[in-house]
């Protein structure tokens, strides 16, 4: 399988994919069916456009990332795997390239997961990361061996 990330995308393109394969959990961590307007306002408002990262095996897309450095380490701020292309192990190495490219900077890797999301969560314990806080909402994790 040949998993390439690229800086190319087309801002209603992500916002499909996300809905693809968010809508549920979304709806399940707001108690209510999906609110397009809003949900689109807030996925434009916080997707960071040069973060942004086209996830393509075999030259399809397969998702995308919004992979952010910050002050206190690197942030997955978004994965999106589109629901064809899960639990078939892009994820996994979308994760280790990222894990790579924290250790070469010497940061830890950060991310937030819905706390309506439990086989993500499940999944990024299996990668190695670590639960550090959580609001109502939200679980933080954490892979520190960047940081080492």
């Amino acid at each position: 399988m040949n998993v390439t990330l690229a800086a190319e995308h087309g801002i209603q393109g992500l916002y499909e994919m996300f809905r693809g394969a968010m809508e549920g959990h979304v709806n399940a961590s707001r108690r209510e069916v999906w609110n397009d307007a809003r949900e689109r306002k807030q996925f434009y408002e916080q997707l960071s456009v040069p973060s942004i990262r086209v996830i393509r095996v075999d030259g399809t897309i397969a998702g995308f990332i919004d992979f952010r450095l910050g002050h206190d380490g690197c942030r997955l701020h978004t994965m999106i795997i589109v629901p064809g292309w899960q639990s078939r192990g892009v994820g996994a190495i979308v994760i280790d390239r990222l894990r790579n490219e924290a250790r070469a900077l010497n940061q830890p890797l950060l991310l937030s997961v819905l706390k309506a999301n439990p086989r993500a969560r499940s999944f990024y314990e299996r990668e190695g990361f670590g639960l550090t806080s959580s609001t109502q909402d939200h679980d933080h994790m954490t892979w520190p061996d960047g940081a080492r």
